[in-house]
């Protein structure tokens, strides 16, 4: 900036030495009254109206070369903002550090126990996590279990007795058959099934009456060992030679008893027990008392259910 203004201060100096110059020559060459009337008549032209005619086109030029800084004043400008940022960071930073060397035993207690209560909090929602998926999964089996419930196969037990018949002696004879229906919206797969028959003497047992179950025999049923909704199957049982009076008077008992184990669509096996007793009152059979048709703990195989027929009427 410096040479551009001494540069256009000499321009300045030639030109107002070349108008003095040429203004000595026209007086020189020219009479002096027609220099007065020159004068006269011509308008007063000092050096003070050129020169700023002169300089004007100078001084436009500097202004916009001022207003346009040139790439070394910028890369200057940046470098001033970048040695200034480098300071004030400094300046933090080594605060930082002095403070942390002048408190590190506090600093150690404060992180410490930031640290505590983060391990804290994040045992506490790890748990609240755990009790929600918990839950969830709780709720989730509910409602698979429900929904197995509402579509496995239904099988219900029926007996049908016929007219005690009397035989040689006091001793009589009853028969009658178990009826197996399905009763579900879905097919069940029998796997086993067994109906037995007893008498003794005294009153009748109030326990399981086992009835030996064995492997569903063969068939060319239309049913099969399949038993679709609303299929049936038959099984005979009856009683032979119990006495008669004995019956009638109490001191004797007959039964009739069946077990099933079949197998729904989702893979259960599930086990029906029923159990029918002889009633003196009118010659035929009523149901046993429920603790005759419940099995004990660990009478099924393991992973088998059981439900009592009467349930599933």
């Amino acid at each position: 900036m410096t040479r551009k203004i001494k540069a256009r201060r000499r321009r300045e100096s030639r030109a107002r030495e070349n108008l003095e110059k040429r203004k000595a020559e026209r007086l020189t060459k020219q009479p002096e009254s027609d220099n007065e009337r020159d004068k006269s008549n011509q308008p007063e032209r000092s050096l003070s109206n050129i020169v700023p005619l002169l300089s004007h086109p100078a001084s436009s030029s500097q202004d916009e070369e001022e207003q346009a800084p040139s790439k070394e004043q910028k890369r200057e400008n940046e470098m001033r903002i970048l040695v200034a940022f480098w300071g004030v960071f400094k300046r933090c930073f080594l605060g930082v550090v002095g403070f942390l060397e002048k408190f590190d035993g506090a600093v150690t207690a404060v992180a410490t126990i930031v640290i505590a209560f983060l391990t804290w909090k994040y045992v506490t929602v790890s748990q609240k996590q755990w009790e929600a998926m918990k839950a969830q999964t709780g709720i989730m089996q509910s409602q698979l279990t429900d929904f197995e419930d509402s579509q496995s196969a239904r099988l219900v037990i029926e007996y049908k007795s016929e007219p005690c018949t009397d035989m040689q002696g006091d001793e009589i004879m009853c028969t009658g058959t178990f009826g197996i229906t399905n009763s579900g919206p879905t097919a069940a797969s029998i796997v086993m099934y067994g109906a037995g028959s007893a008498f003794g003497v005294g009153k009748m047992p109030n326990s399981f009456l086992e009835a030996t179950a064995g492997p569903i025999p063969e068939t060319k049923s239309s049913n099969g060992p399949w038993l679709p909704l609303g299929g049936r199957r038959e099984v005979p049982a009856h009683v032979v030679g119990i006495s008669k009076e004995a019956l009638n008077k109490r001191t004797a008992y007959a039964y009739v008893n069946i077990s099933v184990a079949y197998k729904d669509i989702f893979g259960h096996v599930i086990w029906v027990f029923d159990c029918y007793m002889y009633d003196p009152s009118d010659g035929g059979f009523r149901e046993c008392p429920p603790a005759t048709r419940i099995p004990p703990p660990g009478w099924t195989p393991a992973g088998a259910s059981t439900q009592d027929n009467q349930k599933k009427k």
